[in-house]
């Protein structure tokens, strides 16, 4: 094959093309040279040019035909024709095998030198394809795994300082504790890439000859690294030390906490180990106070819920409910709720399993069943602590909603969480676990359910418009505008950043009470809330969507959709 060379300038084509003027060339080289960036990307960068329009050109501009890199292109098998370190060097990825021909994906022109040298390593005729950047990037990084370098990791250990928070507030750093291993700096750097990621959760996981690390933001699990089967027992042991958990004890789960400080911020993490076929797999809670807002605003509400909720809060008793699936944010609801209420002339006490965050004027206390400290137990104690508020952090069985309802309907205003689909769910599920309909009717005075729904993210929004089968499923009869995320590396391709929550607010009117009074169905209590002109999770959903905030691909996935809604 002769050496790819080009047989005009990039700038040329492009104005040839009409893709930039003369002008913006000119613009874009002088910014290329101050920056000592390349031409394409210093257009990109002044948004003069599109990357799938970028590509198209260097495509001809080299002679090769321009592929968009999206899954299922790829076939796993024959990636392995090419070690991942020449990939990573040279910026490539095999494709497919055809007819005794390897498709590669490249991101940039190679040298005759580099295409005999792919030739030689892969033992085949080689077909290139010209791809983005990003997309090659990140193929190597799914098909080959993200193996961190440990000695890269124990050299760089102090750009990854993790201190275990000890009782007694002396902290130690864990690289002195463990002599500064390489696994100690393999466990920190994932602790400190997922905390900088804003995950709420890490998954360790064993998956045959490796394991798999992956962390969950914004709701979504994402594989960010794997490793070799035989660091699994070893990193696991680190993080159980860290834990203060057995380390002999293989066979049954365990739970445990590390209190970390990192970046100069104390950070708690819950840690769960659970023995699988392959192994141990450990998972993370990653409850960081830096991430908690408590204003009502920003957690999604619209002024209108808003008003409605204060309203139901102001009551000096009663029961609140707040429902929804678990990670939907019930926990943050509540204690934005709290933040609300607490005042020196009020005494607010939470019981809680685990808790997990601090918060000021509130008396907290966390559950401990091992020494029979359950939810109702405790719930009885504090009914003699002269409570104003009571946060409950979960109605689990019959005796806890029995011994909340009675708080309620003997002047404490008490709230706590269910997990069911829907705000009407609530009533019907506390009648379900044994309590009386006209001890619900009486005591419930409000229940908010609520999802989370994913953010699109702002560096790639654009415009999208619902197909008609879509909109006939969605019911939306009206020329709204809708949005959708098209993809970028800053979301990690998958059109979401951060999210936005959708709330319903369900506040008993007398016509609910009387349906409660009766045992009335579900379908009944829904149709007192339209009376009511009080919106739907579902509604909800669409008004967010109109405001550009969600899409409506989100709006199906986390909330009903009218023809799915069941009585």
């Amino acid at each position: 094959m002769a050496e790819l060379k080009r047989k005009y300038k990039l700038g040329e084509l492009l104005v040839a093309a009409g893709k930039i003027t003369n002008e913006q060339l000119e613009e874009a080289l002088k910014r290329s040279k101050a920056t000592n960036t390349i031409l394409g990307t210093t257009l990109v960068e002044m948004g003069v040019l599109k990357p799938d329009e970028l590509l198209k050109v260097v495509g001809h501009q080299i002679g090769l035909p321009s592929v968009d890199l999206r899954p299922g292109l790829v076939d796993p098998e024959v990636v392995q024709k090419i070690p991942r370190d020449k990939a990573q060097y040279y910026g490539v990825v095999p494709m497919f095998y055809v007819e005794d021909r390897l498709t590669i994906a490249i991101s940039r022109p190679l040298s005759i030198f580099d295409f005999d040298d792919l030739e030689r390593i892969s033992d085949c005729s080689i077909q290139l394809v010209l791809c983005q950047e990003d997309a090659v990037r990140q193929s190597i990084e799914k098909y080959y795994g993200s193996e961190v370098n440990l000695d890269g990791l124990l050299n760089s250990i102090e750009n990854s300082k993790v201190e275990i928070v000890q009782e007694s507030e002396r902290s130690e750093q864990i690289g002195e504790i463990s002599e500064n291993s390489p696994i100690a700096s393999l466990v920190n750097y994932i602790l400190t890439t997922a905390i900088s990621s804003k995950a709420s959760d890490i998954h360790i996981e064993p998956d045959g000859k490796i394991v798999r690390v992956r962390y969950r933001i914004d709701g979504v699990l994402r594989e960010m690294m794997t490793q070799k089967i035989t660091l699994q027992p070893a990193m696991v042991s680190r993080i159980k030390v860290m834990a203060k958990l057995d380390i002999a004890e293989r066979r049954r789960p365990q739970d445990g906490r590390i209190p970390v400080a990192i970046g100069g911020r104390e950070i708690d993490i819950r840690v769960s180990t659970l023995p699988t076929t392959g192994g141990e797999k450990v998972v993370m809670r990653i409850l960081d106070s830096a991430n908690l807002v408590f204003d009502l605003q920003q957690l999604g509400f619209r002024t209108p819920l808003i008003t409605k909720f204060r309203r139901i809060l102001d009551r000096p008793h009663g029961l609140i409910l707040v429902t929804g699936p678990t990670g939907s944010g019930k926990t943050t609801t509540l204690y934005s709720a709290l933040q609300l209420l607490k005042s020196p002339e009020k005494n607010i006490i939470t019981i809680e399993d685990p808790v997990e965050y601090q918060l000021g004027m509130v008396n907290q206390v966390q559950v401990n069943a091992g020494i029979d400290l359950t939810f109702a137990t405790v719930l009885r104690s504090v009914l003699r602590q002269d409570p104003n508020v009571i946060m409950l952090g979960e109605i689990r069985d019959n005796e806890t909603a029995r011994v909340a309802v009675e708080a309620s309907l003997t002047g404490h205003l008490v709230l706590s969480t269910l997990h069911t689909n829907d705000s009407v769910g609530a009533i019907t599920r506390l009648i379900n676990i044994g309590v009386e309909p006209f001890l619900v009717a009486s005591s419930v005075i409000g229940v908010l359910a609520q999802r989370l729904s994913r953010k699109i993210c702002p560096a790639c929004k654009q415009p999208f418009e619902p197909s008609p089968e879509l909109r006939q499923r969605l019911g939306l009869t009206d020329d709204a505008r809708y949005w959708k995320g098209t993809g970028c590396p800053q979301c990690f391709n998958s059109g979401y950043r951060a999210r936005v929550g959708l709330y319903e607010i369900f506040e008993m009117s007398p016509m609910a009470r009387q349906i409660m009074e009766r045992n009335g169905s579900a379908g009944e209590l829904r149709e007192a809330r339209k009376q009511a002109s009080e919106t739907t999770l579902f509604e909800e959903g669409i008004i967010a969507a109109k405001a550009g905030q969600t899409s409506l691909d989100e709006v199906l996935r986390v909330a009903w959709a009218p023809s799915e809604e069941k009585s």
